[in-house]
């Protein structure tokens, strides 16, 4: 962003980043917020730890944390109003169906609280397909867990981690 004059001798701010700029910046963002969240709890976190999409290709996950007895991979999507970002969780569960988050996986998520209907019906439709997608997984023994960012003291006490004192 930067301050420009027009001809009229107005100063008006001109943004020329592009979507996916600002979508990497929103999410950078939520990602420091949940981690600041886990720093929390008596656990050990690896960020930007690599994994093997469903392509085969490597990549770089947002959190993978180590409790006594197992491995979480953790996935951090902020989902704004519900849009294009929405989409996009398809890779997320096409990963964990097909096993390259490992056998526990944690998605993460937020959104504007103050979207339209439209997009608490997708949130809800969100919640609905994770539950299926849950039930798929737990036949190959994976444990994954849809959570709100405001929901993860409760998943913590889930797994009897514990908050650091």
């Amino acid at each position: 962003m930067k301050v420009v004059n027009t001809l009229f001798g107005e100063s008006i701010i001109i943004d020329r980043r592009n979507a996916g700029d600002c979508a990497q910046e929103s999410g950078a963002l939520f990602e420091n917020i949940v981690y600041n969240d886990l720093l929390n709890y008596n656990i050990s976190i690896i960020k930007q730890h690599d994994f093997y999409c469903h392509y085969g290709m490597p990549r770089r996950g947002d959190f993978l944390i180590k409790t006594n007895d197992s491995q979480i991979h953790i996935e951090c999507k902020q989902l704004g109003n519900v849009q294009s970002h929405f989409d996009k969780l398809d890779h997320c569960f096409m990963n964990l169906i097909r096993g390259c988050y490992g056998k526990h996986f944690w998605l993460v998520y937020d959104f504007a609280k103050d979207s339209t209907n439209g997009a608490y019906k997708k949130i809800y439709l969100l919640k609905e397909e994770a539950e299926q997608i849950k039930k798929q997984v737990a036949l190959q023994g994976i444990t994954f867990a849809l959570v709100h960012i405001e929901d993860i003291p409760a998943l913590m006490r889930s797994y009897n981690i514990q908050k650091k004192c």
